[in-house]
């Protein structure tokens, strides 16, 4: 499945690509909102400024995707794959965050909620 094919599905009011093939796919600025992308392979994907508002990414496989101002705020990433990502200002505010990987992800700037403070990531951060 690729970028535009995904995005006609969406427009016809399909929200269900669990287990979708999407590498490498060009979804720069698309609006996903409540889509369902559970385990679906995204490694390499272009989602610059794509909205996926909350949208179920758990176990999704985003390795090396690049997500620069995303909008993934209530977002459920639980088991999500972002290493080597790249999330730089990304909007993660109330996104579920259990067991995420983010190594060697680059946060910068990225926004995440904890309790009420607005947490901005000033600079890259890399785990190991």
């Amino acid at each position: 499945m690729n970028g535009r094919t995904i995005l006609r599905q969406y427009a016809r009011g399909r929200r269900d690509f669990r287990n979708a093939d999407l590498r490498n796919a060009d979804l720069v600025m698309a609006d996903l909102k409540f889509v369902d992308l559970s385990g679906a392979d995204l490694r390499g994907a272009d989602l610059r400024g794509a909205d996926l508002e909350e949208c179920n990414l758990s176990g999704a496989d985003l390795r090396g995707a690049y997500l620069n101002h995303a909008n993934l705020s209530f977002t459920n990433l639980r088991n999500a794959d972002f290493e080597n990502a790249d999330l730089e200002n990304a909007d993660l505010n109330n996104a579920i965050l259990d067991n995420t990987n983010f190594n060697y992800a680059d946060l910068e700037g990225a926004k995440i909620t904890y309790g009420n403070t607005d947490v901005i990531i000033k600079e890259a951060v890399y785990n190991d």
